[in-house]
């Protein structure tokens, strides 16, 4: 009885470590299999397809770029929708998929490229403002008013002055990745 207490000790110990050494096993054999699975089903996935309208690309993200024969001019009709969010600030208050409004002047921006302001065919409400002008800043270097998508929104309940944004009074940015879709162009 005596020398069956350490025997018994010695083949837990022993079951111990082979159950150990069978689930590193396991797990390496999972890890070996899964892997190229991955690889396989990621590989055999179609890419989104790109359907090209004249000098629009339209994508499955619903993401607009395109150049315009001339730049935005005060009395422009144009469309504001998507942005970053699957819910846009901007389209909430009250829930719409696009904003609407005519571009009633250009005032200085926050880099050379100059700001369009527009007057929206209705009010919204941002967190913080009710209004319907907006501000519209290009977002990248170099772009232009001949290419205006995307763009940062900036709220406002009152007529901003023609100053840079950050030495005026200043609304409230509601979205930094809006698309402008021209509605009517004025000739």
């Amino acid at each position: 009885m005596y020398f069956l207490k350490p025997i018994l000790r010695i083949i837990a110990e022993i079951y111990v470590l082979v159950a150990m050494q069978m689930r590193h096993f396991q797990l390496t054999m999972s890890s070996l299999i899964i892997s190229p699975l991955t690889l396989l089903v990621s590989c055999n996935t179609r890419q989104q397809p790109i359907q090209k309208h004249k000098d629009t690309l339209i994508s499955k993200t619903k993401t607009v770029d395109f150049k315009l024969t001339q730049p935005l001019q005060v009395g422009d009709k144009i469309e504001l929708s998507g942005g970053y969010d699957y819910d846009p600030l901007f389209l909430k208050n009250p829930p719409d998929s696009k904003r609407s409004g005519t571009v009633i002047q250009f005032i200085k921006g926050q880099n050379e490229s100059p700001a369009a302001v527009v007057k929206l065919d209705r009010r919204f409400s941002g967190e913080k403002i009710t209004g319907d002008i907006v501000v519209l800043e290009l977002r990248h270097v170099g772009q232009t008013w001949q290419e205006p998508t995307p763009v940062h929104i900036e709220l406002c309940d009152f007529m901003p002055e023609d100053k840079p944004w950050k030495d005026r009074k200043q609304g409230e940015w509601v979205e930094a990745a809006a698309t402008v879709t021209p509605v009517t162009l004025k000739k």
